[in-house]
């Protein structure tokens, strides 16, 4: 394993690696120096040197090779980390051992998703997913959105994946584990049928599982995969395999409610969008947008839910130490259709004037009661608004947030 390491930290460059994480990279006499991604901070301490191979931030006195910063900022095991930085510099990597039987699930896992991913994306491109391919065109998408997002279609058939799949040697226990079929008294079924499939990549550029959005009539509309050993939908954001280098670069990511919207904003230029699968925000969201920036825009829906929602989840952002604004597009627009009416720059406009959360609150609140306010609605404002504050951890944020609802 040491000569793997080695010949990888010859083959790849610390500072050229780290400017895909950290894009305000820039050389200072022999060093490198940017502001660091693991710490909030104005003037840049970290720096790092392509000769010695080597990072050091003097702020937060984090330091390492490219192991030790791919570890930090992916939050991987040392053994992914090899696994990833070997592929990445072209070196034969064979784990040491046998793997565990949990490692090796995962593995066939993987594969597993891979090839159904395969699958379904020649389905949507070949002859029978004529209808498939117009309703896509007909939501504003390329053929090019749709290859880089690889979407796919599952036919409405009970067992075309499961026989396709058993072909070529893979197992129904391995689609089972991936979440792909379904055991049932007539032997292994489907999980998905009739449906417009978006496959589902981590942060690692790794298809864990997928969403499919039905075809025509019926329930549930938009499926995920159950729960597997690679696949928990409270932990991961979809498009954050391709919105992260634009968030770091942006500083902000903006959070939207589904896949199309994502795939619209990313084909409008706007990279730095990602979207929660179907599901409501969740501590572990939090953690990983904390990877890739501090600052979190809410793009809701401005009904009754949507707007709850774009509450329940800020509150949850901020209390993972995030800085939250919110915005809401005119006329009850999705983003697809916005960017279509009015175009890129009249969308980021509407992100540019996102409110603070508490205006946003403040605000809501005050519709709610005629004016001029009698002492009991302000005494009932408060008390809702209080619950907000409370829930901010950066005390001179609170204490401004405090002053700007006592005005």
């Amino acid at each position: 394993n040491n000569n793997i390491v080695e010949t990888i930290k010859e083959r790849l460059d610390i500072a050229e690696f780290i400017r895909q994480y950290v894009p305000g990279l820039k050389r200072s006499g022999k060093t490198w120096k940017a502001c660091c991604p693991f710490h909030k901070e104005k003037t840049p301490s970290f720096t790092c040197s392509s000769e010695k191979g080597l990072y050091y931030c003097f702020g937060c006195q984090e330091g390492g090779d490219i192991f030790a910063f791919l570890m930090k900022m992916e939050n991987l095991t040392f053994n992914e980390a090899l696994r990833k930085l070997a592929d990445l510099a072209g070196v034969e990597y064979q784990p040491a051992g046998q793997l565990s039987g949990e490692e090796q699930r995962r593995i066939d896992a993987r594969k597993t998703l891979d090839f159904a991913k395969q699958f379904y994306h020649r389905n949507l491109m070949g002859h029978g997913g004529e209808k498939v391919r117009e309703y896509i065109k007909s939501r504003n998408l390329t053929k090019e959105t749709a290859e880089k997002f690889e979407l796919g279609f599952a036919k409405n058939e009970s067992t075309g994946l499961c026989q396709y799949a058993r072909a070529n040697g893979y197992t129904d226990a391995a689609l089972k584990t991936a979440g792909l079929c379904v055991q049932t008294q007539y032997g292994a079924r489907d999980y998905y049928r009739g449906r417009l499939m978006f496959p589902i990549i981590n942060q690692r550029g790794e298809t864990v599982g997928f969403g499919g959005r039905i075809l025509g009539d019926g329930e549930p509309k938009y499926l995920n995969s159950p729960d597997t050993i690679l696949f928990s939908k409270s932990r991961i954001l979809y498009g954050l395999n391709f919105a992260g280098p634009a968030i770091r670069k942006n500083g902000r990511a903006v959070l939207l409610e589904g896949y199309m919207d994502v795939i619209a904003c990313h084909q409008a230029g706007v990279q730095n969008t990602v979207a929660p699968l179907g599901t409501s925000l969740t501590a572990d969201h939090a953690k990983l947008l904390k990877r890739y920036t501090q600052n979190v825009i809410v793009l809701f829906d401005p009904d009754a839910a949507g707007i709850r929602a774009a509450l329940r989840g800020a509150l949850i952002l901020i209390e993972n130490g995030l800085f939250v604004k919110v915005a809401a597009l005119p006329e009850g627009l999705d983003p697809d259709e916005y960017i279509a009416k009015y175009g890129k720059e009249a969308f980021e406009k509407v992100l540019d004037s996102a409110q603070d959360l508490i205006e946003f609150h403040t605000r809501l609140q005050l519709d709610l009661y005629e004016q001029p306010l009698k002492p009991q609605d302000k005494t009932a404002i408060v008390s809702e608004l209080v619950e907000t504050v409370a829930k901010q951890p950066d005390e001179i944020v609170r204490r401004e947030w405090i002053k700007y609802v006592a005005e």
